[in-house]
């Protein structure tokens, strides 16, 4: 149960809240790939979303709409798991270094779009459910050659603490660090 000011679960009662199950074989071959390599130097590149990340957004989704549906919205906790948010600046940060982002279905896809280099995207998002708790960014990218070698792996990583009384889940700061420490690997 999320119960995000007392006087919210008062009124409205908590949001129930399992986060989601992860695969690590989602990933790919790349998630045994150590955190090393070089990103590609240039080009178009092929952008894959994978079934974590789809996973992370639906899970923010259903919290933001959850949070919506009480008689007292506490739009500051709907604002930090805006589900747009993270993968806005994820986005961002890819189109500053790879100006020509092509989203694809797949690595298959990809490959067949002519594309030198594709990245398969790897967020896993974990609100906290009380004051205290940490919410978790974790973003895993993994680079593939048109061999379908994975050739680097970069990772970012953040952490927010749920703030007393808990207006907020510290998710945005949490994505802020990940999309950093990816930005400057990039």
């Amino acid at each position: 149960m999320l119960c995000v000011t007392p006087l919210l679960a008062a009124i409205a009662g908590c949001v129930a809240y399992e986060p989601p199950k992860y695969d690590d074989a989602a990933l790919g071959t790349g998630r045994s790939l150590a955190s090393s390599g070089s990103a590609p130097s240039a080009g178009r590149i092929g952008l894959v979303v994978n079934a974590n990340t789809e996973r992370s957004l639906q899970d923010s989704k259903k919290i933001h709409e959850s949070l919506g549906s009480f008689v007292l919205v506490n739009t500051a906790a709907q604002q930090d798991i805006d589900p747009t948010y993270l993968h806005a600046r994820l986005i961002a940060a890819l189109k500053r270094r790879y100006p020509s982002v092509d989203v694809a279905k797949d690595l298959s896809s990809s490959i067949a779009a002519g594309h030198a280099s594709t990245a398969v995207v790897d967020v896993r998002t974990r609100a906290g459910k009380v004051s205290g708790d940490k919410s978790t960014v974790e973003i895993n990218i993994v680079f593939f050659d048109r061999a379908r070698r994975p050739t680097a792996r970069l990772v970012g990583n953040g952490a927010g603490t749920i703030p007393y009384p808990a207006w907020d889940f510290g998710l945005q700061n949490a994505a802020d660090q990940a999309v950093e420490q990816i930005a400057a690997k990039l």
